[in-house]
Order: structure tokens, then sequence, then C-alpha cells
């Protein structure tokens, strides 16, 4: 099923999203996050985009793999940092240039409730990054 992607104003996207646990609920709404990003041309969602505040984001993985990264948290980072500029689904026909690590570590869970640790650079990196901002209240606009 293909949600609606909150826009820049909806309360969901201010507040810090709480960890959950891996149920039937959570793999319905992973399926229709990586409906909804596909359907709307994007290369990951969080979960408070579609008003639901809690910590699960999907990436499209530079193989076409889109990862479901569910209570995800950034481990370790590079000390370089890189301008890149950046679009959000919430925020449509607008975009910053952020900061961001070239480098991550990110451990999360994948929908079989695996934990699994990877590290990130380029542009997987980037997206992780900013979805967790999303899991944060961060809007890429923040950065502006």
């Amino acid at each position: 099923m293909i949600l609606e992607v909150l826009k820049d104003g909806a309360e969901s996207l201010r507040r810090i999203s709480v960890p959950t646990l891996i149920n039937n609920e959570i793999r319905d709404l992973v399926s229709n996050m990586k409906e909804t990003m596909v359907s709307d041309k994007g290369i990951g969602l969080a979960a408070p985009q579609v008003g639901v505040n809690l910590r699960v984001i999907v990436v499209q993985m530079m193989d076409g793999t889109i990862q479901e990264m569910i209570n995800p948290k950034i481990k370790g980072t590079s000390a370089n940092k890189l301008p890149h500029e950046e679009g959000c689904l919430s925020v449509p026909d607008h975009f910053v240039e952020v900061d961001r690590h070239v480098m991550i570590r990110v451990k999360f869970q994948n929908i079989h409730g695996k934990y699994k640790q990877w590290t990130l650079k380029g542009l997987e990196s980037i997206v992780v990054q900013h979805e967790i901002d999303h899991l944060d209240g961060v809007l890429m606009t923040d950065y502006e």
C-alpha cells in the first residue's frame, strides 16, 4: 500500500522516534514504506515521513536492493566530511548542501530481527545519515 508522505510542517517530522519491536505490524509498515519510496522515486524513507514515530528506515542500496533498517544506530564515523546536495520527499523541489561523514558504521536489525553492522560510504552513507536525522526530528533544512 502506498502511504502519504508528509510534508515539512507536519508534527511527526519534528518528534524523536522511539525504538520498536519487530512484529507483523512493523513488517507491514516496512513493506508499505518500500512501496511508497519506489512509487515516489526516492532513495530513502523514514517512518516519521509517513506519520509513524518509530525508528524504522528503508534505503535503496547501490546494488538496487532496498534495505530496511530497524532501530538503526550510527556506531562510528569518519573524521572527514564532504558537502553533498540533498533533496527530500518531505521537502519537495528544495535542495540543501549538507556536510555528511564520508563513512559511517551503522548497527540495525533487519525484518527478521537479526542484528547487522555495516560500514557504508558514499551515497549509501549519506542517505542513511539523512534518514536517521528524520528519526531524530531533524530535517535537511535545519542545515541551511
